[in-house]
C-alpha cells in the first residue's frame, strides 16, 4: 500500500498560521482606531438673499444696523462651539464697525451672543445682527467674519443687498 499526501505537511500549515496571526491583530485594532474622535469641524456659509437693514429701534435686539444670515454645520463627530472673535463690514462702502458702541452677535433668544454650540451633525441657520451702526440706509452689506472653532481660526465673507427689514 503506498502513502499519498495531500500536498500540505504539518509543518506548512504551521509556518502560514504564524504568518497569518498579526493580520488578525491589526484587523483587530482597525475599528477602534476607525472610531476615535476627528477634530471638531464647523462649516460656516453665507444664506444668499439675507441681508436686511434693521433701520432705528424698530427690530431689537439690533438698533440702527444690519443682518445677514450664515449656515452653520457640525461636520465632525464630537461637539464643537464657534466663538466669534470680530467682523468686518460695510455698508454702500462706508465702515459700519468703526463706533465705540458698535456690537455683534448671533441672535439667539432675542440677545447677541458670541458662542454658538453645535452637536455632531447638526446643522443652524442663524442671524448675525450688527447693531449701533452708524447708518443703516446702506444697500450693499459686505464684510467678513472672524471665528474659532475650538481655538482654531476661520473667517467667512459676505456680500448682500441689504434690504427692507422683516422684523
Amino acid at each position: 500500500m503506498s502513502n499519498t499526501t495531500s500536498g500540505l505537511s504539518r509543518r506548512t500549515l504551521a509556518k502560514g498560521a504564524a504568518w497569518s496571526v498579526p493580520v488578525v491583530a491589526v484587523a483587530g485594532a482597525a475599528p477602534a482606531y476607525a472610531s476615535s474622535p476627528t477634530k471638531p469641524v464647523i462649516e460656516v456659509s453665507v444664506v444668499p438673499g439675507s441681508g436686511y437693514k434693521q433701520p432705528g429701534n424698530k427690530c431689537k435686539p439690533i438698533f440702527k444696523g444690519y443682518r445677514v444670515s450664515f449656515n452653520l454645520k457640525n461636520t465632525g463627530n464630537t461637539q464643537a462651539t464657534l466663538t466669534l472673535t470680530g467682523v468686518d463690514a460695510t455698508a454702500d462702502g462706508q465702515d459700519i464697525t468703526g463706533e465705540s458702541t458698535f456690537a455683534y452677535g448671533f441672535v439667539v433668544g432675542g440677545k447677541l451672543v458670541k458662542s454658538v454650540t453645535l452637536e455632531p451633525g447638526e446643522v443652524v441657520e442663524l442671524k448675525l445682527g450688527f447693531s449701533n451702526a452708524p447708518t443703516s440706509e446702506g444697500r450693499t452689506l459686505e464684510g467678513t467674519i472672524y471665528y474659532t472653532v475650538e481655538g482654531v481660526a476661520g473667517s467667512a465673507s459676505f456680500n448682500e443687498e441689504a434690504k427692507e427689514p422683516l422684523c
